[in-house]
């Protein structure tokens, strides 16, 4: 197996995501509902309003999202390369999406605080609005938390079928990459699909890129020319070439940590995928993205809040590309017509029975 170490970029990490659905003060989600009707103790005069500016709120969020993500396909296509997100967020178009969002929070926080008592107030004030200067991943992350319960249930998203999607002509070339990357995405880890703890020390985000991701992923990073055209035939075999993609797959994989920074670390950990026959292949490539970055810890928690050991809690990253042949050397096909589902298990090496898997349904 073959050991790579690419560039590192930041990670940016998540100023407030609780372990348990709520603010990471043991207060609640401004995001979720019923996390903050429970954290204030809402009548169900109270609920009605606040549910609807809570609607609002993650409406915002969901919106400059959508300005992050299209506006970062563009500066892709003008810049002839795919730039990282600190970059994208210094964009003036991005900013200004940034800046509105904060707004509608602010003012959407303020008609919250109105509906309630002094007592509920002073509870409200607790929470930790959403921090528009993280990444899109992370805030998808607190997104999901809100819709999708917490860390300890079983319902992240453990699986997902890859079926074919209808685009139309039409279709720009950015929002058919989001679809099908959000389509090929599987989230997993803690109290996850397969895992027999209630703990699990990881959040598993994994991204399976097949061919028909690759191809959408080669529109979107290729020259704004044509890809008909002589550069964009030359961008395309180059893409392809340093992808292998000819003969590889990759699964593009995110560990992330509440705990020890080395509970990210690839190497604690045996990875592998199953088939539905129970064969089992190892990835024949690793390539290191992404290291950890901790903030600082004023930008990391609300003031004054410490962690058990007076340590500030936070979330640690590492990024992979896994590389699998579509056969291995025996000749046994890895992905291909014959592969109804394939499973991607993980399970700590000084603790086999920590373990947790995740699964794309094929066909």
């Amino acid at each position: 197996m073959e050991r790579l170490r690419l560039r590192q970029s930041a990670v940016w990490v998540l100023v407030c995501f609780g372990l348990a659905g709520s603010g990471c003060d043991g207060t609640a989600n401004f995001l979720d509902f019923e996390s903050l009707k429970s954290y204030l103790r809402l009548t169900p005069e109270q609920s009605g309003v606040v549910s609807g500016h809570v609607l609002q709120a993650t409406e915002w969020v969901e919106a400059y999202i959508r300005v992050f993500q299209d506006r970062h396909a563009e500066l892709n296509i003008q810049a002839r390369r795919r730039l990282d997100e600190r970059t994208v967020a210094q964009d003036s178009t991005v900013e200004r999406a940034r800046l509105e969002a904060v707004s509608g929070i602010e003012r959407i926080a303020t008609d919250i605080r109105a509906q309630l008592t002094l007592e509920q107030q002073t509870r409200f004030d607790r929470i930790v609005p959403p921090d528009f200067k993280q990444s899109p991943q992370e805030l998808r992350f607190l997104m999901m938390q809100s819709r999708q319960d917490t860390f300890t249930t079983l319902r992240f998203r453990p699986s997902t079928r890859i079926a074919v999607l209808p685009f139309s002509p039409d279709t720009p070339d950015s929002t058919r990459y989001e679809n099908l990357r959000e389509q090929r995405t599987i989230v997993f880890g803690p109290g996850g699909f397969g895992s027999n703890q209630q703990q699990f020390p990881l959040l598993v985000t994994a991204t399976l890129i097949d061919s028909a991701l690759t191809e959408a992923e080669v529109r979107v990073a290729a020259p704004p020319d044509s890809l008909d055209g002589p550069a964009g035939r030359a961008f395309r075999q180059k893409f392809l070439t340093q992808r292998q993609a000819h003969r590889m797959f990759t699964i593009r994989l995110v560990l992330s940590t509440f705990l020890h920074e080395s509970y990210a670390q690839f190497d604690r950990w045996i990875v592998f995928v199953e088939d539905q026959t129970g064969n089992r292949f190892e990835p024949a490539r690793i390539l290191e993205d992404l290291a950890p970055r901790n903030p600082e810890p004023s930008a990391l928690v609300p003031a004054g809040y410490l962690a058990e050991g007076d340590m500030p809690l936070g979330r640690k990253s590492r990024e992979y590309d896994l590389r699998f042949p579509y056969r291995d050397d025996l000749g046994a096909t890895v992905i291909g017509p014959e592969i109804r589902s394939l499973r991607l298990v993980l399970f700590d090496k000084n603790d086999p029975a920590n373990r947790t898997h995740g699964e794309w349904i094929l066909r």
